[in-house]
């Protein structure tokens, strides 16, 4: 397992290492963070001032270090994200980062998780890009879904769009 910690909420996965994951993100505080900190970790923050402003708020030495991260199942991502999306190409200085509200997301990365049974006898048969392939007795139905792993393989729906007969 390596913990990694990334200033932005993408999960970087190398997909033709694992064709398929699962990805369970939360809130975290910054006491939680601290705390994952206390590990050993990889710093992928790739500007000088948000490390430096990283550093000061976890009180650990976070440095630079613009690289490539392929997460794998078993690792943890801790995300420090802005609030804000900012102009194309636009460097914060630390002070101007101290200005903008910002939060963390804790990332685990799990191994392919086979079809699950959800309500009414629907198995859940893959989930991509937020679409939600659901077989119910015979017939297949594409969903359009926020999911959420709820523990013991079950899955919480939000669902955005009706369901699309056949896929």
């Amino acid at each position: 397992m390596t913990i990694y910690l990334l200033n932005s909420l993408i999960v970087p996965v190398d997909f033709r290492k694992h064709e398929r994951v699962s990805v369970t993100m939360r809130y975290a505080t910054i006491d939680e963070v601290r705390q994952l900190l206390r590990q050993e970790f990889v710093s992928a923050i790739g500007h000088e001032s948000t490390a430096t402003l990283l550093s000061q708020l976890l009180g650990i030495n976070v440095p630079m270090n613009r690289i490539a991260v392929s997460a794998a199942p078993g690792d943890v991502l801790i995300h420090f994200a802005l609030r804000t999306r900012l102009p194309e190409g636009r460097v914060l200085s630390e002070e101007e980062l101290r200005q903008l509200d910002y939060y963390f997301v804790i990332s685990e990365v799990h191994g392919d998780v086979p079809p699950q049974r959800g309500l009414k006898g629907a198995v859940v048969d893959e989930i991509r890009n937020n679409w939600m392939r659901v077989r119910i007795g015979d017939k297949l139905y594409r969903i359009f879904a926020v999911c959420y792993q709820c523990g013991d393989g079950y899955f919480a729906v939000e669902t955005e769009a009706p369901p699309q007969r056949g896929v």
